[in-house]
């Protein structure tokens, strides 16, 4: 398959964030996101790509030298499951939202790219898109993180001064029970992180102002907690997934080629096209396979009514990875496998899948 791209300089159109002054906030549109990255992708996915060579894209692929971009600035949930998955500091770069780390990665000024895929309170992200629309993205690792949400103040602001909160679109909808009960009156603002907003409190020197971020932004921006877990639910988490560029990625022609000789427990990631009826056949060829779910997001084709494409996260051996590709009613497209055990090896410390 012939990269398209090549020699382009990616462009990608539309704000980072919207400003919503209601008290629900609302989801950031994906639009002007996968727009663009659909222009930077492949185009056409006609054929078979060439596999991988030996065991390159079974291995966790986090180690080494590679620089991951993540959703920034400094004090995210991102750049925590950043350095979660990566371990080192310095190989973690902060971008001004999802988009540019996504840019980053597949014009090749870094390896890999962190993003949210759902959360426990607020679903799915917008983001997901990404793995269902861009043919050039695969997966090489996954984290989980408890995420636990505070609201934010500078030293002084009390509750009742507060008028304004910001925080990205997922803060705000993990907290929205908290913030009705307790600042009913105040307006919500949607900014392209949650520690945009806490950054952006101390620049300006807002004292009527409060950010829903993590502790860690707290501490880098000075910030005092002014409630902490304000979020809807303890048991509160954010998946995120670590992409890599592949300009052709499919399974190994043989599990002698996937780690323990196709019987290791790895994390499978695919994506199909298909009309809602064939949902239960699917489901049953991944059962008969010896495969479980982990993840599943669905977006309309738009073509006829029940006609999804959808991005499903599994687990299982390798074999049973490929008795569902021979058994599955509509056709699949790879994007990739991980051994978990192998990331947990390489990052004692963290929290991954």
């Amino acid at each position: 398959m012939r990269d398209r791209t090549a020699g382009r300089t990616p462009k990608l159109k539309g704000a980072s964030g919207i400003r919503n002054r209601s008290r629900n906030p609302l989801p950031l549109p994906a639009a002007a996101l996968l727009a663009g990255l659909m222009a930077l992708a492949l185009s056409g996915c006609a054929g078979t790509p060439a596999a991988p060579a030996g065991d390159e894209f079974f291995a966790p692929g986090l180690a080494g030298s590679g620089r991951a971009g993540y959703l920034g600035p400094r004090g995210t949930y991102s750049q925590e499951a950043c350095h979660a998955l990566f371990r080192k500091e310095e190989r973690c770069a902060p971008y001004p939202g999802v988009r540019e780390a996504a840019e980053a990665l597949l014009r090749g000024e870094v390896s890999y790219a962190v993003i949210p895929a759902e959360n426990t309170l607020g679903g799915p992200t917008s983001y997901v898109t990404l793995l269902m629309n861009t043919p050039d993205i695969a997966i090489a690792g996954a984290a989980e993180l408890p995420i636990t949400q505070h609201l934010l103040t500078l030293p002084g602001t009390s509750l009742s001064a507060v008028k304004r909160v910001y925080s990205h679109k997922q803060g705000l909808v993990q907290s929205e029970s908290w913030l009705k009960q307790h600042l009913p009156e105040a307006e919500l603002t949607e900014v392209a992180s949650t520690a945009a907003g806490a950054e952006k409190i101390l620049k300006n020197h807002e004292k009527d102002s409060a950010a829903i971020a993590s502790a860690g932004a707290a501490a880098v921006y000075g910030l005092r907690i002014a409630a902490a877990g304000i979020q809807g639910n303890d048991r509160n988490k954010t998946r995120f997934y670590a992409l890599t560029r592949k300009t052709g990625v499919t399974p190994p022609e043989t599990p002698a080629k996937a780690p323990g000789d196709g019987k290791a427990e790895l994390r499978h990631f695919f994506t199909g096209s298909g009309n809602i009826r064939d949902l239960p056949a699917l489901m049953s060829a991944m059962r008969e396979s010896g495969l479980t779910l982990i993840a599943f997001y669905q977006e309309p084709l738009k073509t006829d009514l029940g006609s999804y494409r959808f991005f499903m996260e599994c687990s299982g051996p390798f074999r049973s990875y490929q008795r569902l590709a021979e058994q599955s009613p509509v056709p699949l497209s790879y994007l990739g496998s991980f051994d978990p055990a192998a990331l947990r090896r390489s990052s004692p410390d963290t929290a991954p899948l």
